[in-house]
């Protein structure tokens, strides 16, 4: 008797670009575990399409009618946490690679490096992890040395400090850290006042940093 065959994981694509957005579909279903389910051209009417129907990651560029990828990802990190973000764009300045950070996004690829690095980064973040353009990383670092947001090291935090700061940084909620540690919510909530008092941090973009510059995801 044959096994059911697997699932595939599920993507939505956010580009007001047709071309493009053919392009990416006939890259990622190269890769025969995913399937591009839906495509929009804005913000608005993939939020529309998520209120009846489940995906597993969403493809975002920033720029784009009616809502742009910033607005369109903090509302879906705050209204379906365990969906998987990626944005894809042609913005590599300052300005918009922090905006973007700050929403807990899974991913940060520069349009530049699709054909090359796509599917690394979906698969990346299938397995849980960030994936950030090395391109871009850089700037994330120098940005995080210039703020000087802090002068302690992962050396400084215990192993579970860790273990929260990374799956924090990967945009989970303290409910959901909670459930992955097998530790009480208020437990978690406890760390991450200490791990943020320790580091001296004030926002959950100034802890992705740190968890990027000190190679924690």
């Amino acid at each position: 008797m044959s096994s059911s065959p697997k699932e595939k994981y599920k993507i939505i694509l956010a580009d007001d670009h047709p071309i493009f957005r053919l392009g990416l579909r006939n890259l990622i279903e190269k890769d025969e575990s995913l399937v591009v389910t839906e495509e929009f051209s804005n913000g608005e009417d993939l939020l529309v399409y998520l209120r009846k129907n489940k995906c597993d990651m969403t493809i975002l560029d920033i720029s784009m009618p009616k809502m742009d990828g910033i607005e369109t990802a903090e509302i879906i990190k705050k209204n379906y946490p365990l969906m998987k973000i990626l944005v894809l764009t042609t913005h590599d300045q300052k300005t918009y690679i922090k905006k973007i950070m700050a929403k807990g996004i899974d991913g940060y690829l520069l349009k530049t490096e699709v054909h090359d690095s796509l599917l690394t980064a979906i698969k990346a973040i299938q397995k849980g992890k960030k994936h950030i353009s090395q391109k871009i990383v850089p700037t994330i670092l120098d940005d995080y040395q210039n703020e000087n947001v802090t002068k302690n090291t992962k050396e400084n935090l215990t192993k579970r400090e860790i273990e929260i700061i990374k799956l924090v940084a990967q945009g989970m909620t303290s409910r959901q850290v909670a459930r992955e540690l097998d530790i009480s919510q208020r437990t978690v909530e406890t760390h991450r006042y200490r791990i943020m008092e320790k580091l001296g941090l004030n926002t959950a973009a100034e802890l992705i940093k740190f968890a990027v510059y000190e190679d924690i995801i």
